[in-house]
């Protein structure tokens, strides 16, 4: 009857503690930017470094270890520049607030842009021209006809 309890018990046992697979180790790795290779997760890339990384992301993934934990891990081993997600404090945050501010340039430039355009497009106002009462007229004619007369 003690073999029942002893199978019994390694049932449950397997049951609560799934394998690691390839996929676990994926997701965390794809969070993790390789050290050597420029801007290429860990996940796909395919040097030493990153076969190494991988196989310390799977023996912490066994220890038990949370993915918080192991990014944490790298992040205090290697610096926040390995973390595809940077955190949001202090040098970091310039990495969430330059694109914002970017956009929010551009589309006041854009909006400057178009304001010009609407400008140039209206077209100028003409000057009234002014008249002349018959005297100045007359005035006028006469000087020009004594001046043309040979």
């Amino acid at each position: 009857m003690g073999w029942l309890w002893l199978m019994t018990s390694s049932a449950v046992y397997a049951q609560t503690t799934p394998p690691i697979t390839d996929d676990d180790v994926n997701r965390i790795a794809s969070k993790l930017f390789c050290p050597t290779c420029s801007n290429t997760p860990v996940d796909v890339c395919p040097t030493q470094t990153c076969s190494d990384w991988r196989a310390l992301i799977r023996q912490q993934l066994v220890e038990g270890k949370s993915e918080t934990e192991i990014l944490q891990y790298f992040s205090d081993q290697f610096g926040p520049q390995v973390l595809a997600d940077p955190p949001r404090e202090g040098f970091g945050s310039l990495v969430w607030i330059t694109p914002l501010l970017v956009v929010l340039g551009g589309v006041a430039l854009f909006g400057r842009y178009l304001r010009g355009l609407r400008h140039a497009a209206e077209p100028a106002p003409i000057a009234p021209t002014p008249t002349l009462d018959e005297a100045t007229l007359a005035k006028i004619e006469g000087t020009l006809r004594r001046d043309v007369q040979p």
